[in-house]
């Protein structure tokens, strides 16, 4: 009985490290995704839109894009 015990302890901690294990790896998964999304948008900072780049959009959508100044920018 007492070897039970022993075994679902030890057992027990062995869980418990192995969990702990894995969530360090999803974090540094996490934090490398996050710091790979924030290279792309930086990228996309220094991209300037002009009227020919929306020159295939229809009428109302390149007329709304005027609208909200996102020519030029």
């Amino acid at each position: 009985m007492i070897y039970i015990k022993w075994f679902i302890l030890i057992l027990s901690i062995i869980t418990i490290i192995f969990l702990i294990y894995q969530s360090k790896g999803l974090y540094r998964k996490f934090i490398k995704e996050i710091t790979m999304g924030l290279e792309r948008t930086q990228k996309l900072d220094k991209l300037v839109i002009s009227e020919r780049d929306i020159a295939h959009l229809p009428i109302a959508v390149q007329n709304y894009l005027k609208y909200v100044g996102v020519i030029g920018k």
